[in-house]
């Protein structure tokens, strides 16, 4: 299961040649294929059993994410496309910060409900802007960019079985109600900016990234697994 899925991930990036809305349209339908047959446990399983043979797809990094939730690379392709589950907390969830990222992305939601919200960035206030390049070592610099004040421009619910794509120029906060966990599948397109768009908290600062082992993700998996309600 797993094996195919991400192979026709794969031919979906390159007959489309970037994940755009097109791309992202299609791996919905691939995503809404394979769940309407087969249940996020069956899914992990399938997972779980093609990490122990021959991997035809590199993953990137896997850690516990320091806005509170925790992302599993699964899969990354040619044009350093990637493949990630996010796994987030049965406590009420909200991003810490404003953000947006390097690339565009297609988000799947396989259980529970989160809640995005997109802003643009008036010039007027006197709230801080950075830039945020990537990880070196684990640890993301940080480099004053602009200020001025968010401008919540809408919000919308996504639950299970549903979707959102967002460019990478789009400014977001995700929020999750307390009382259940949540997960969603993200298929991100290659970097199109050397960083992102972050805003700033006051008592905020950067700390080294920890990245989790193949036996962490398993035993985690293999958790949630167990808690699937349709298995």
């Amino acid at each position: 299961m797993f094996r195919n899925f991400i192979s026709e991930i794969a031919n979906i990036l390159q007959r489309h040649g970037e994940l755009n809305e097109a791309a992202h349209s299609d791996f919905i339908e691939l995503c809404r294929q394979l769940f309407s047959t087969h249940s996020y446990r069956q899914f992990f399983e399938s997972y779980l059993a093609y990490l122990d043979g021959p991997q035809d797809w590199p993953t990137g990094s896997s850690l516990a994410h320091e806005n509170g939730f925790i992302k599993i690379s699964l899969a990354k392709f040619g044009n350093d496309e990637q493949l990630r589950l996010h796994i987030w907390p049965k406590s009420e969830f909200v991003d810490s910060r404003a953000h947006s990222h390097r690339w565009n992305f297609s988000s799947y939601i396989l259980s529970g409900t989160l809640i995005g919200m997109n802003y643009s960035v008036s010039a007027l206030g006197d709230q801080s802007f950075f830039k945020l390049y990537d990880a070196v070592d684990g640890l993301k610099t940080l480099v004053p960019h602009l200020t001025g004040s968010l401008i919540l421009d809408g919000s919308y619910d996504v639950s299970a079985s549903c979707s959102h794509y967002l460019n990478f120029h789009t400014i977001h906060r995700v929020r999750k109600l307390a009382g259940s966990g949540s997960l969603s599948l993200m298929l991100s397109g290659p970097p199109l900016s050397e960083y992102s768009i972050v805003s700033m908290v006051s008592d905020f600062t950067s700390s080294k990234r920890t990245f989790m082992d193949p036996d962490q993700i398993r035993q985690l998996l293999v958790q949630i697994g167990e808690l699937d309600p349709s298995r």
